[in-house]
């Protein structure tokens, strides 16, 4: 597997897919190089990585909902949370595919 953080564009990563023998693993999240799946294995790519994306990601809600607490004094923020009975499905479910060997 070579790694290849921070190509800069779908090309690039193209050009390195076609270039060498071993798959090739790709950082999505940093701007301007979140490529859609579909084009990233189109373009040749085997794997996937996020880095630190999904925590960015988390952080940029609580930014915001912090601000429009501060700022505005609403929680509209609130109205399209995940709720708790949707996380413990989704924890629930997962533990049983692992329990079952999926």
């Amino acid at each position: 597997m070579l790694y290849a953080p921070s190509l800069p564009d779908l090309i690039a990563i193209q050009t390195v897919c076609a270039s060498v023998s071993r798959p090739l693993n790709v950082m999505v999240g940093p701007k301007n190089q979140c490529f859609p799946v579909g084009e990233l294995a189109e373009a040749g790519v085997r794997r996937i990585s996020l880095g630190p994306t999904f925590f960015r990601a988390a952080m940029t809600a609580f930014l915001r909902a912090a601000r429009e607490v501060k700022e505005q004094g609403t929680f509209a923020f609130a109205d399209d949370t995940v709720t708790f009975r949707e996380l413990n499905a989704l924890m629930t479910a997962r533990t049983s595919e692992t329990a079952h060997g999926a």
